[in-house]
Parts: C-alpha cells; structure tokens; sequence
C-alpha cells in the first residue's frame, strides 16, 4: 500500500496537505509545486465534503483561478480539467475574482478580488 508522505492526508487516489502559514494563492502553489502536487482541484461532492473538513477553522486556497482566454476571463482548474461542478456561496463568482478559496461557514467556495492577500492552501499530490 502506497503511503503519503508525513503530514499528508490520504484520500481516494490522492494525498493531500494543508499548510499551516498563509501565503498568496501563487505562493501556495509554487509551495505545492515543490513537492510535486498542486493545489487541490474539487470536482465532486465527496472531495467538496473532504476538502471543506480539512479546511475548517479560514479558508485555504484551492486549485481555481480566473484566467484570461480568448473571449474573456474564465475560471479554470489548474489541472486543465473542465469545470463541470461547482460549489460556489450564493451570488458567486463575480467577474472581479481572481482565486477561489474553500470553504466559508455554509462549506461554499469564496473568491478574492485582490492579489495579495494571504490563505493556507492545500495541495493535492495524485498516488501514481
């Protein structure tokens, strides 16, 4: 049985890390790069529930972002994957959000407007 490294989580076929320090959400993904993972990508109910455990007590970056493609902004996963289900809190997104973070009380996503500001993150590093 493949294990995670210490201080990661396992959960189905992925290992997952919160940080402890807050940093930007590019920050928290270079962090995530270093070890191989990056920011943990939500795309079904039994990871939203997951992910909103792990980041209970503030919410943690997560692997979403509004990037701009031809025709305008438009929130991807950094995994390249479609977006096909989304948690987001009532009234969200807006088109001034750059990052998306999970979870507020409700375990519904958030996004920030401002490229500063500091989040734990998770990391999510895919068992091969």
């Amino acid at each position: 049985d493949i294990s995670c490294p210490d201080g990661w989580t396992r959960f189905g076929c992925s290992c997952y890390f919160k940080s402890k320090e807050k940093k930007t959400w590019e920050r928290g993904r270079a962090d995530c790069k270093k070890s191989g993972a990056d920011l943990v990508v939500i795309n079904n109910e039994e990871k939203q529930k997951f992910v909103s455990a792990l980041s209970k007590h503030g919410e943690s970056w997560i692997g979403l972002w509004n990037i701009w493609t031809q025709g305008g902004y438009k929130w991807k996963l950094v995994d390249g994957s479609p977006l096909t289900k989304t948690f987001w809190a009532s009234g969200l997104p807006t088109y001034d959000g750059y990052y998306a973070a999970c979870c507020d009380q409700q375990g519904k996503w958030t996004q920030t407007t401002y490229y500063n500001k500091n989040k734990n993150w998770i990391c999510e590093k895919k068992i091969l």
